[in-house]
Parts: structure tokens; C-alpha cells; sequence
């Protein structure tokens, strides 16, 4: 039970961690890149995907009760594909973007693999 609130306190940390990099990431990078049109290879296009991920995993990892690390990686590469190809598209009239998939397929992968590591070690340091 003490391995579970300790597991839970370490993906609230790492939730609030991945919300200030989004944010850093969403607003004053992306307009410093913007405004002094620097190529930056697309990071300033595809951060914010990749950070939401993260932070969706860590937050329902977070709870109690948190789906398995194989149904959240599906679950918010599914999320973020219906996002970008039907929100965007026909609600927001945003340009569809395929560098964000992307970004969001590989923040599943290593978000993922993070996740099973980090439950492996802890579960491993406290039996």
C-alpha cells in the first residue's frame, strides 16, 4: 500500500513537472521562435503534442486505480489523432498537421517505456 502512495506522489510530481514544460513549451518558446523566424527543427510545432501525452499518462497514472501503461499509451495516441485530424480539421479550421502525429506516436513509445521503468524500479525497491 506505501509503494502505491509512493508510486502516485511520483506521477503527480511528474505530472506538474510535464505541465511547466508544456507551458514553456506552448507559449514563450514557440513565440520567441515565431517572432524571430528561427528554425528550430519543428519543436516549437510539436512540443505541445508531446508534452500532452506525458502529462495524460501521468495523470491517470496518478490515481489509485490507473489503466495499464499499454492502455494509456493507445488511449492518448488515439486521443491526439482523432485531435489533429478531426477537431482541428473541420472544427477549428487549423492545418492538419502530420508532424504532430508523429510527436504524439513517439511520446507514446517513450512515455511508455518511462512508465513501465519507473513501476518495475519501484515495485522492485519496496517487495
Amino acid at each position: 500500500m506505501a509503494d502505491k502512495r509512493i508510486q502516485q506522489k511520483n506521477y503527480i510530481l511528474l505530472f506538474i513537472v510535464s505541465i511547466i514544460i508544456f507551458i514553456i513549451f506552448r507559449f514563450p518558446y514557440r513565440e520567441f521562435i515565431y517572432e524571430n523566424n528561427i528554425y528550430d527543427l519543428y519543436i516549437a510545432d510539436v512540443a505541445p503534442n508531446f508534452w500532452a501525452v506525458a502529462m495524460y499518462f501521468f495523470f491517470k497514472k496518478s490515481f489509485k486505480k490507473s489503466p495499464s501503461n499499454i492502455r494509456l499509451a493507445l488511449g492518448s495516441l488515439l486521443g491526439l489523432v482523432v485531435y489533429e485530424i478531426w477537431i482541428q480539421k473541420y472544427i477549428y479550421n487549423a492545418i492538419f498537421d502530420y508532424r504532430d502525429i508523429i510527436a504524439s506516436l513517439v511520446a507514446a513509445i517513450l512515455t511508455y517505456f518511462l512508465c513501465e521503468y519507473l513501476d518495475k524500479k519501484l515495485h522492485k525497491t519496496n517487495v
